[in-house]
């Protein structure tokens, strides 16, 4: 904004514009947390545990056979949240002695909006699996997520718990958003509903896929096409996608091709924007050959399974989604992402395996955890999904499932074929000054924002006394387990950082980053930033995960795919 004062205004507007955009679909992807008007995200944890799971598995199904319908959900969602406020009233059919008068049939939504049966096929599937407990209202607001992260856009935590509506509003649905409709007018219809221009601008955003008929576009079916056939809504960017491209790449390809008829300054701050969020989403989407992606075809439902079998291992034990982050952080510390840490004693293959070194031996845990995820996999897809990739995945859904951020995780590791002792030694330890973790922290490409931000995983977990500030002084038995954070022991959340704040953490290792001398200027501001703030800390802590899981991966023809986490594949098993 500061260096915009010099611009022209044409350009001044080109570079907010992209920036409004892209701060609102980065929010979407990191910010979670918090809830809204009764809402939560863990709405249906106990009561329906697999909401997600199901919805997510049915979009996928229906896309297969119809490429349309990601982005014809999302507009279902507009529709109905525009109308009554998002209370499921759209999905309503005519009812005369219900007094039902259906909204499926104002010109708005008259033979365009689309994608009731794929709700229909969810709401069956939920009914079964849970029966009254799930809203139709929250089914089309987690199927626009979830369409959104299809199409490789961003992850948001989606704030759930909305019942359904007994009326419907035809006076209000007769005022939706028109495409004909003039800015002013656009203001004033998101303004009502407490929406601002930027809201408006990264919202007209979903834009970027989907059709329209060509009747409601700016030629009007003058190229000769017949009222009602279809045009893409991103022509240009259509054209040049990929499997690969990022949904966000595809609003800038539009927002480029779209800036060629602006004057010339506004049209630099438009690309110069532009360039600048592809160099910053290039470290999230496309590190080091890894992809988000990447098992799309070879095995679809892979985030799928390895968040099925961890569901079911919380049940049983608590402690689990925080365990498997820490197998994330010391696999990763040593020798790169490559699974090596997964790898038990062979003498024969010459391995000596990581678990036994200080850092790990008695408690580094949820191997069989990784081993469940691992045979589910092979089962599903033989050969095709590493460990490494598995720890890798498993860390995000286990953050996820505590309440905590989505990212959308790069993938394509391949699995090591050695370990490393030496550096497994070195890894960070609960008694290290703040310098030395400085220091491990850089050596791995990591400064002291990700520092600050993965140490907030002590968020939830629990530790061994004996390595405590207290150091089993308060009466336990060497071994007995303390929660790190004695408030939301299970919760991902920012609360972490005011216990800092107030001298109540555990480890020695996370108080050094408020008590050294050199955490006044380098890693106190960070902390109290953080403490001030969940969607900071939520938006840092995955940025962090990125840039750490994309530590020395091993990809292409490099390692391989174990069979088996515990083994090279070349012994017999």
């Amino acid at each position: 904004m500061a260096a915009s004062s010099s611009l022209t205004s044409a350009a001044r507007c080109g570079l907010l514009l992209t920036a409004a955009l892209v701060l609102v679909l980065s929010h979407g992807a990191h910010a979670q947390g918090g809830s809204r008007a009764g809402l939560s995200s863990s709405f249906y944890d106990n009561s329906c545990p697999g909401t997600r799971d199901i919805v997510r598995r049915i979009i996928q199904d229906a896309r297969i056979a119809d490429a349309r319908i990601p982005a014809s959900l999302i507009r279902l969602h507009f529709h109905y949240c525009f109308v009554n406020s998002c209370n499921g009233s759209l999905l309503l059919d005519d009812d005369l002695q219900a007094g039902i008068m259906t909204e499926k049939k104002v010109p708005a939504n008259d033979r365009s909006a689309r994608g009731f049966d794929v709700d229909d096929d969810i709401k069956r599937a939920l009914e079964k699996a849970c029966p009254g407990i799930v809203s139709c209202a929250d089914i089309l607001t987690l199927a626009a997520e979830i369409s959104v992260e299809l199409a490789r856009g961003p992850y948001w935590s989606v704030p759930l718990g909305r019942r359904d509506g007994t009326t419907t509003n035809i006076e209000s649905a007769n005022n939706l958003s028109s495409p004909f409709d003039p800015l002013e007018m656009l203001q004033e219809k998101f303004k009502n509903l407490g929406l601002d221009d930027t809201d408006l601008v990264a919202l007209q955003g979903a834009h970027t896929f989907g059709r329209a008929q060509c009747q409601f576009t700016l030629w009007n079916c003058t190229a000769g096409q017949v009222v009602g056939v279809l045009l893409t809504a991103a022509p240009k960017a259509a054209a040049a996608s990929s499997p690969s491209e990022t949904l966000l790449e595809r609003v800038l390809a539009v927002l480029m091709a779209a800036s060629s008829t602006l004057p010339s300054a506004a049209s630099c701050g438009l690309l110069l924007a532009a360039a600048l969020v592809l160099l910053l989403s290039h470290g999230a989407q496309a590190q080091g050959g890894l992809s988000p992606s990447f098992y799309d075809n070879s095995c679809p439902g892979t985030r799928d399974i390895v968040r099925r079998v961890i569901q079911d291992a919380r049940v049983a034990d608590a402690r689990i989604p925080a365990s498997l982050i820490r197998l994330h952080f010391h696999d990763c510390f040593v020798n790169g992402c490559d699974g090596s840490l997964l790898l038990d004693d062979d003498l024969q293959a010459g391995i000596m395996s990581e678990k036994k070194v200080p850092a790990n031996d008695r408690s580094a845990r949820g191997f069989d955890v990784v081993d469940d995820i691992k045979r589910a996999l092979e089962k599903a897809c033989p050969g095709t999904v590493s460990c490494a990739d598995i720890l890798t995945l498993a860390a995000e859904i286990s953050v996820e499932l505590a309440g905590g951020p989505y990212w959308s995780v790069p993938l394509g590791r391949r699995d090591g074929t050695t370990t490393n002792i030496e550096s497994a030694n070195n890894l960070p330890s609960p008694f290290d000054p703040l310098e030395t973790l400085q220091e491990k922290f850089k050596n791995l490409g990591l400064d002291d924002t990700d520092l600050v931000a993965l140490q907030g995983a002590h968020t939830f977990g629990r530790a061994q006394c004996q390595f405590t500030m207290r150091n089993c002084t308060a009466g336990q038995v060497v071994g007995a387990l303390v929660n790190l954070d004695g408030v939301t022991p299970d919760v991902f959340d920012n609360k972490y950082y005011g216990n800092l704040l107030q001298g109540r953490v555990e480890l020695p290792s996370d108080q050094v980053m408020l008590s050294d001398p050199v955490a006044a200027t380098t890693t106190a501001p960070i902390i109290r930033r953080f403490s001030g703030s969940q969607k900071d800390f939520f938006s840092n802590f995955a940025a962090s995960m990125i840039k750490m899981g994309s530590i020395g991966p091993l990809t292409g023809r490099d390692g391989e795919i174990r069979k088996n986490c515990r083994r090279l594949n070349k012994k017999q098993y």
